[in-house]
């Protein structure tokens, strides 16, 4: 006997042609990046040396202070020999009387610029390019001020990742044909890589270029990046808020929101804040965004774990597994001194960057949180590239690629950090931040549109399932009606049956047996016909099931009984007393029994009273026991008789009681010798008690 095997495809064992298309699109993510560095050095724009002159060489003359300078110092002030970049800020301690306080340096800068051909006004506008100066630069040429970028005193205007472009008007240049001198004053914090890179002059044509791209890519991106990151973030949050139970998207969009708002530190030059502050402030960012980036890492490898192993049990159920593994056969839940961990770091770092009052010492307490930071930066890698290799999807090894991109761009910016000489150098990582912010904002949103797509299908599986179900119910409600309606006409039909058999079936037999006496008395045989038409008005009268007034029951027996109690020589009187309440519980059978009562009263007092007159009353009134009830009642104005004599009462009368019990109601005979008697029925406005007993009604039971 042959047995098939199946082949079962789940999250994290892929085929051969996942693992094909998870290395495609990483080999891609990084081909991608090798081009993008082609361009991006290849369309720098290269400054026309025709049209420009390129100072490397300087002299510098350290300020003891350059608040409100109006001219540059003199020639013997002892200017010394530089060679530009010149980053003065690490290499030169107590420069400009600042270093050892958290006030601002300043230094002069003295440049020679031999004549050119480019100062012909044919050449059209000049300019001064300054590419990278830190923090700001004020220009005098030939001893005329042309201004600086922002203020020069306190707060000085953070132009440090800015470059700075200077018109300079053609009468300034080479008066004299010997060349010109250029003074730049240099305004910086300590620890801020303070300092004047390479100088350019030269007709505006030939430095706009450079300036435009270098501006676009350290501010105008920057910005750009910025704002696209938070809008991410935001937007990421806003699915975490609608999926509070998914850690994964608020972890990633705090990431996003912070590093977004950190890299302001780059583009905004005058600050809402002191210094020191706004600049412990945007490292602390950098930290909150290592932090609550691995903890996103650790969320979702562990949710990525969780959902191989859903699919590996549903794929895989009723094959005796006892546990579904997770991708690649590991456990992917973080334990929980790792998440501690990643805390203590966010915590200790933050207090560590913030709690310093000078920026010597918070620039010693970066070095080590800068290690610690890449190390926990290296670690969130390594996670997810190894989740990448052993679930070899394509969502994986994207995010793992974008990943790398960044570490390898964050090394390069943090080498710029403490490159103790050079000025300028490009800051990469928030553009590498963007793609992989890309990556995972596009698959937490393919995650959370696959789940609402999944949720709006159980919905509407749920919705039909519900509609089946109701149009199930509703059969079975309506066959129930229908045999409720067919046991109801059962026992009308049963009730009827009993009641003609026990009430017009014995007139009808007493009236038989009066046809075949001897003697046959013919008053005797009008009573006995005459009570046979009463019941079966009686009869009829009961079967309007949907009335549940008393009075306009007892008016329908009053009006059929009313030409018998005249013909009898008696006056028949009604008195309603006020507003009579519907009985709800009043149904056809307990209606019946109602006027059987009555109408026995109504007999007992045309045949045995000796009245002349008959009172029917009905009114409200509080019954014994205090509730509300309905009173009817008989009363003629007869000889009467001693209700408390012992065998007062005939068969009739035990046949009342008995038909009021079953009602619910409470019967009382009140009567006395030559003072008429009165028939009373308290009829309970809410349903009586014998009615709420299991719900069975009353039946009928034989008249007298």
């Amino acid at each position: 006997m042959s047995r098939s095997r199946a082949t079962v495809a789940v999250p994290g064992r892929r085929t051969g042609r996942d693992g094909w298309s998870a290395a495609a699109a990483v080999l891609i993510a990084l081909a991608i990046m090798a081009l993008g560095s082609v361009l991006f050095f290849r369309a720098t724009p290269v400054i026309d040396p025709g049209g420009a002159v390129h100072i490397v060489t300087a002299e510098r003359l350290d300020a003891s202070q350059g608040l409100g300078a109006k001219f540059p110092p003199a020639a013997n002030a002892g200017w010394q020999p530089v060679t530009l970049p010149d980053n003065w800020d690490s290499t030169r301690q107590g420069i400009g009387g600042g270093q050892q306080t958290d006030s601002a340096s300043y230094v002069w800068y003295r440049l020679k610029v031999p004549a050119h051909d480019f100062y012909d006004a044919g050449r059209g506008q000049l300019a001064l390019y300054l590419p990278a100066v830190g923090m700001n630069a004020q220009v005098f040429v030939n001893g005329v001020d042309l201004g600086s970028a922002g203020s020069m005193q306190e707060p000085v205007s953070r132009n440090f990742y800015t470059p700075l472009m200077f018109n300079l008007p053609r009468s300034l240049l080479g008066r004299d044909g010997r060349g010109d001198l250029v003074h730049i004053l240099v305004a910086g914090y300590p620890q801020h890589r303070n300092g004047l890179g390479d100088v350019f002059i030269g007709t505006d044509m030939s430095l706009r270029p450079a300036w435009r791209w270098r501006s676009f890519w350290q501010n105008t991106g920057t910005l750009i990046s910025s704002v696209l990151t938070v809008a991410l973030g935001a937007y990421v949050l806003m699915l975490w808020a609608r999926e509070r139970r998914n850690a994964v998207f608020g972890w990633f969009g705090l990431a996003a929101v912070v590093w977004g708002i950190r890299n302001l530190n780059l583009v905004v030059t005058d600050l809402p804040l002191p210094n020191l502050l706004w600049s412990q402030l945007g490292v602390v960012g950098a930290v909150g965004f290592v932090g609550f980036f691995a903890l996103f890492t650790l969320r979702y490898c562990e949710s990525y774990g969780e959902s191989y192993g859903a699919s590996y049990s549903g794929s895989c159920s009723g094959s005796g597994s006892a546990q579904a593994p997770g991708a690649g056969g590991i456990d992917w839940t973080a334990p929980r001194w790792q998440i501690v961990l990643v805390w203590c770091f966010m915590v200790v770092a933050s207090l560590a960057l913030l709690l310093p009052d000078t920026f010597q010492q918070t620039r010693a307490n970066f070095r080590w949180v800068g290690f610690f930071g890449v190390a926990l930066t290296c670690w969130t890698q390594l996670k997810l590239t190894s989740l990448a290799w052993h679930s070899r999807t394509t969502e994986t090894a994207l995010i793992a690629a974008a990943g790398m991109i960044y570490i390898a761009l964050m090394l390069h910016d943090y080498q710029v950090t403490n490159d103790k000489r050079m000025l300028g150098q490009y800051y990469l990582r928030q553009y590498a931040a963007l793609p992989l912010f890309i990556a995972v904002g596009s698959m937490l949103t393919r995650r959370y549109l696959t789940a609402l797509e999944r949720a709006h299908h159980m919905a509407a599986s749920l919705a039909a399932e519900v509609k089946v179900q109701h149009d199930r119910l509703a059969l079975n409600f309506q066959q129930l009606r229908e045999a409720e309606n067919r046991q109801v006409q059962a026992h009308e039909r049963e009730r009827l049956m009993r009641d003609l058999h026990d009430g017009l079936g014995l007139h009808l037999l007493s009236a038989l047996m009066q046809a075949r006496s001897a003697t046959p008395d013919p008053a005797v045989m009008t009573d006995i016909l005459q009570d046979c038409l009463d019941d079966l008005r009686v009869a009829v009268d009961s079967l309007a099931g949907d009335e549940r007034d008393p009075a306009t029951i007892l008016g329908s027996l009053r009006f059929r009984m009313a030409p018998r109690i005249e013909a009898a020589g008696l006056q028949l009187e009604w008195d309603v007393d006020g507003e009579i309440p519907e009985l709800d519980w009043l149904d056809p059978e307990k209606s019946l029994q109602l006027l059987r009562i009555v109408q026995e009263a109504l007999t007992n007092a045309i045949r045995h009273s000796g009245a002349t007159a008959i009172r029917i009353a009905l009114r409200q009134t509080a019954g014994t026991d205090g509730a509300a009830v309905v009173e009817v009642s008989v009363r003629d104005n007869g000889q009467g008789f001693d209700a408390a004599a012992q065998g007062s009462f005939g068969r009739g009368v035990m046949n009342m009681r008995a038909r009021a019990q079953r009602m619910g109601a409470e019967l009382r005979i009140e009567s006395a010798t030559g003072s008429g008697t009165r028939v009373v029925l308290a009829l309970p406005v809410l349903i009586p008690p014998a009615a709420q007993v299991a719900g069975v009604p009353a039946t009928a039971s034989p008249r007298a």
